[in-house]
This record gives structure tokens, C-alpha cells and sequence, in this order.
């Protein structure tokens, strides 16, 4: 029985530590380590790792089906909004050819796209090329993490400002030119 409550506890930890982790410089062992200093068990020994290590399996396998389930409902609803006669624009005009959203057309061959990418959100702005019928984005652009996106956003009225400011002393140099 109290086997079972500190397993039980284990996982707990494990899934907090997994919720909260960044899949890019996390590993399994930083995730065994973390979660032994929070418990204050010594998760090395081999009946607690292999747990340790079929929570983390278990975790990423249910991610991943949870990712794929919303890719395949995303493209359901797509294809029944084309079938219906409501996606006016068309797929390639909702959806790039990865199946992101594009979120906003900067022009004809610059659009916002939101992507997912190791579990991240990216708001990538791209520059994109026609091949026949189809545009394809090219490696001209960015793809800001969620966080540098509101910090960019945020800075919005003081790049504005910047730019008013830039244009006004523009316009004074050019109508020196003139005298």
C-alpha cells in the first residue's frame, strides 16, 4: 500500500516536472534528478527509474496523439468547410502546404503563419515563392517563440513613434534639399 502511494506521488512530480519542461534542453535524467530533489527520494535506484522512464514515455506518446487528433480535426473541419462552400479564400488561403494556419497576408508573397515546432508556438513571418499553382515559403523570414512575439507586439507604439519620428526628420533634410 505504501508502495503504491509513493508511486503514485512519483508520478505526480514526474508530470508537474514534464508540464513545466522545455523539450529542448531537458532530458529524462534532468526530469529523474528534479524530481528526486523535490521528493526527496533517490529515483536512481532501478525500480524507480524504469518508472520514472515509462511516465516520460508514456507522457510524449499521449502528446503526440493528442497533436495528431488536432492536426486530423483541424483538416476535417477544413475539408468541410470547402465542402460546404465557406472557405471563400480556398485551402492555400487559410492554410499553408504544412497545414499551419497563415494568420495574416502582408502582401502577396509575405504572409503570418503560426506553426507548431517541439511542442512551441512560432508566429513566423516568411517570404514565399509561386511554383505552378502553389506558394512555398522560402528561408526569407522570421519565426519568433510566443514569448519574443508579445514583446515585439508590445513594442508596437514605441516602433511606431520611431517611425513617425524618422519620417518627420526625413521630410525636414528633404526640404532642405529644395532651398
Amino acid at each position: 500500500m505504501e508502495n503504491d502511494r509513493v508511486e503514485k506521488k512519483i508520478e505526480e512530480v514526474v508530470l508537474e516536472l514534464l508540464n513545466e519542461a522545455d523539450f529542448e534542453i531537458i532530458t529524462p535524467r534532468d526530469i529523474r534528478t528534479k524530481a528526486s530533489e523535490r521528493l526527496g527520494l533517490d529515483l536512481s535506484v532501478p525500480h524507480h527509474k524504469k518508472l520514472v522512464r515509462e511516465i516520460i514515455e508514456a507522457y510524449v506518446s499521449s502528446q503526440q496523439t493528442q497533436e495528431s487528433e488536432k492536426k486530423k480535426k483541424h483538416k476535417e473541419k477544413e475539408e468541410d468547410n470547402q465542402e460546404e462552400g465557406n472557405d471563400k479564400r480556398g485551402p492555400e488561403e487559410t492554410y499553408d502546404l504544412n497545414n499551419d494556419p497563415i494568420v495574416c497576408h502582408l502582401s502577396d508573397w509575405r504572409k503570418v503563419v503560426l506553426q507548431r515546432y517541439n511542442k512551441k508556438t512560432f508566429v513566423s513571418i516568411r517570404q514565399y515563392f509561386q511554383s505552378g499553382r502553389k506558394k512555398f515559403p522560402t528561408k526569407t523570414g522570421i519565426s519568433l517563440p510566443v514569448e519574443q512575439w508579445k514583446i515585439l507586439r508590445d513594442a508596437a507604439p514605441a516602433i511606431d513613434d520611431a517611425i513617425k519620428q524618422l519620417q518627420r526628420r526625413s521630410s525636414l533634410h528633404d526640404s532642405d534639399d529644395l532651398k
